[in-house]
């Protein structure tokens, strides 16, 4: 079921860029400017307990309204207040930022009952949206796309409403999906791949299926070697490396350092000598971007570094695609 749903997504995206490019060019969009959440002024102050949502707000243009990140935000910008995490926050800290709105990710589990205290205690709005499990997903929260006040189908207006800025959320979404849809355009017809995502090393843990990066490897013409995985991130042990044989593994880790020989790296020690396809052919690309494993606005240069690594072959055409506007 997912896969038909990323399936429909997909047509839909390919289907639309056409009227997208019709945007682009001055067409008439008929729509009035609209007021965020905080009021004409736009004067709000938010804290983002979620670095995905910390780089929605800069790539909106909008980090001016930061007041405060959780710990070890690498989408923050330099010298903000540190206040936590949702599940551990500085009380303190947070009431000298003062902010009209909390922004964060929640899971199955909901928003944490002190936060909701908090909210009560401070007077600031909580915006709480559920971690997302695909593209469309991810979209949602940037920007609904549909009737105003739509949200993103979760009850909890799109973070482009809460910020005042609705036109330019939309912008920044349609501009996502149709790059996208061009990367998935520049290696369609070419083999699918088989990929293993490792997001840790010792033991290996990848990212499995149901995930963002699950359908953003789809679209950038890899399969998914986790794929029959019960779990979002399944551990691997020798054997089952083994078994896997992936064509490419993708290490996926923030900021990390270049990567060294497999006989060399440590961070590799655990598929030295395996007989897999990946390791024989010499087929591990580390792809480093600090944001590699947010499910955010990043996702395009994130997929942009994918498909060049299952498909160097097609390394013009997939820049080419990366370069529209």
């Amino acid at each position: 079921m997912f896969h038909a749903r990323f399936r429909s997504w997909l047509m839909r995206v390919r289907l639309g860029v056409a009227l997208v490019t019709c945007w682009a060019a001055g067409c008439d969009r008929g729509s009035a400017p609209e007021v965020g959440a905080a009021g004409a002024n736009g004067s709000i102050r938010v804290v983002s307990l979620a670095p995905a949502l910390t780089q929605m707000i800069v790539d909106l243009g909008k980090q001016d309204v930061l007041v405060g990140t959780a710990r070890e935000d690498l989408a923050a910008p330099k010298g903000l207040p540190v206040v936590g995490d949702y599940l551990n926050i500085d009380t303190e800290a947070l009431a000298v930022l003062q902010p009209t709105h909390v922004v964060m990710m929640v899971g199955k589990d909901g928003v944490p009952p002190h936060l909701v205290r908090l909210a009560d205690l401070y007077g600031f709005a909580l915006v709480a949206y559920p971690s997302p499990l695909s593209i469309e997903a991810v979209c949602g929260i940037l920007s609904d796309k549909g009737a105003p006040g739509e949200g993103n189908g979760e009850g909890t207006p799109s973070l482009g409403r809460v910020l005042g800025v609705p036109g330019e959320a939309r912008t920044l979404r349609e501009g996502i999906e149709r790059r996208l849809a061009a990367l998935s355009e520049a290696v369609a017809g070419a083999p699918k791949r088989s990929v293993l995502m490792v997001i840790g090393t010792h033991p290996i843990v990848a990212s499995g299926p149901g995930t963002v990066h699950d359908q953003l490897l789809n679209l950038m013409g890899g399969r998914n070697a986790a794929s029959e995985a019960a779990v979002g991130a399944p551990s691997y042990d020798q054997e089952r490396l083994i078994r896997l044989d992936p064509e490419v593994i993708l290490l996926l880790s923030p900021g990390a350092p270049p990567l060294e020989a497999v006989g060399v790296d440590p961070r590799l020690s655990d598929l030295r000598g395996l007989p897999i396809r990946a390791v024989v052919q010499e087929r591990i690309v580390l792809i480093d971007d600090p944001l590699v494993l947010l499910p955010s606005s990043s996702l395009v240069r994130v997929g942009v570094a994918m498909a060049n690594a299952i498909h160097p072959e097609l390394a013009d055409r997939i820049d080419r695609a990366a370069a529209l506007p």
